[in-house]
């Protein structure tokens, strides 16, 4: 079974979510700086998902990039359409709450919001798990 990950739409989640931290950390001194505008969002996705396929080397066989596709083999023949909705959705939700993570955490002033995106990563990935091995 092949995944396709937008790296485009990734992106634009990750532009979504800073600006949604932008707005509710307002009070927050010294401010917490966009990271999204001065970073290499692309490079972060890449190393982003090659740590997502790492995390489940037993289950995804083959990745590969073509422009802005991001696609992943898993070894899981028997995925519903809807399991494989889901687990596109918790992949790709994985990918920019580990980028938004480490885009955060060179701010001491915004470490309670790279635990929080930390914390959403950690949850997406036992999901993830727990889909897969529900359906193997």
């Amino acid at each position: 079974m092949t995944l396709a990950l937008s790296l485009t739409a990734i992106k634009q989640d990750i532009t979504a979510q800073c600006a949604w931290v932008d707005a509710t950390n307002l009070a927050t001194l010294p401010p917490i700086v966009n990271p999204a505008d001065n970073s290499d969002s692309d490079t972060a996705i890449i190393a982003a998902v090659n740590m997502i396929c790492n995390r489940l080397s037993g289950y995804i066989v083959d990745t590969s990039r073509d422009d802005d596709v991001f696609t992943l083999t898993i070894n899981q023949p028997k995925l519903s359409s809807e399991h494989t909705s889901s687990l596109l959705r918790l992949i790709t939700d994985c990918v920019t709450t580990t980028v938004l993570a480490e885009l955060y955490s060179t701010q001491q002033q915004a470490s309670h919001i790279s635990a929080l995106f930390r914390e959403k990563r950690d949850m997406a990935i036992r999901r993830i798990m727990q889909l897969l091995a529900y359906t193997n």
